[in-house]
């Protein structure tokens, strides 16, 4: 059967296209980091000096950046907006705050990676976890979750859905009596996001004359 392992290289050198000198971080194989199509745990183990012909770069880093924002929601931990991909969403494991680990079974625990898929690219600002999670970006404000919301989003069954075009600015935002208090795009006005429970989308109404 087929398997993947994980394992974590430190790039030292390059040679070509193809080929790299790297230090072995995490070793690949080995204890519970493979898994099978079948579901049966990997007892193969790859050693420093064996090659392995296919690699993938880590989302985040020095060079591709890491994440601006993070939140809890739905028993994971969720990060946003890298300097590479500043309109994606990162979930863990369930229950798993510091895996990000999926297999190829699939699994509606693996981690989840959700880009927001909009004409316009917008730097993601904040998220708020409510029953379902509220997401500013620069130029709109969304609704992310599963497609029922009573149900809990996984790796198959998540989307994005714009709510308003405000736009967010770069201040992480304040819940109080079930309202997300979020700053404007220029940082002049504040709204109030309350999730309507008839039409299941949230509105953000003006919220000003309230801090005056």
């Amino acid at each position: 059967s087929e398997t993947v392992s994980y394992g974590i290289v430190r790039v030292d050198s390059k040679s070509s296209d193809t080929v790299a000198g790297v230090t072995v971080m995490k070793e690949v194989g080995g204890e519970n980091n493979g898994v099978t199509v079948d579901g049966s745990p990997d007892t193969t183990y790859v050693s420093k000096t064996i090659p392995v012909a296919e690699w993938a770069q880590g989302a985040w880093g020095e060079y591709l950046g890491f994440p601006r924002t993070n939140a809890f929601y739905e028993d994971r931990l969720w990060w946003a907006s890298s300097t590479n991909n500043p309109d994606t969403l990162w979930g863990s494991q369930s229950s798993k705050y510091e895996n990000m680990e999926y297999s190829i079974l699939g699994l509606d625990s693996d981690a989840i990676v959700a880009p927001i898929l909009d004409s316009e690219v917008s730097q993601l600002q904040w998220m708020r976890g409510r029953r379902v999670m509220a997401v500013g970006a620069a130029n709109s404000e969304y609704r992310f979750g599963a497609t029922d919301i009573d149900k809990a989003v996984t790796p198959s069954d998540r989307k994005a859905t714009q709510q308003t075009s405000y736009g967010s600015a770069s201040v992480q935002p304040v819940i109080l009596n079930n309202a997300i208090f979020f700053f404007q795009r220029q940082g002049h006005k504040l709204r109030a996001m309350k999730f309507d429970e008839l039409s299941e989308n949230f509105q953000a109404d003006d919220a000003t004359l309230l801090a005056n």
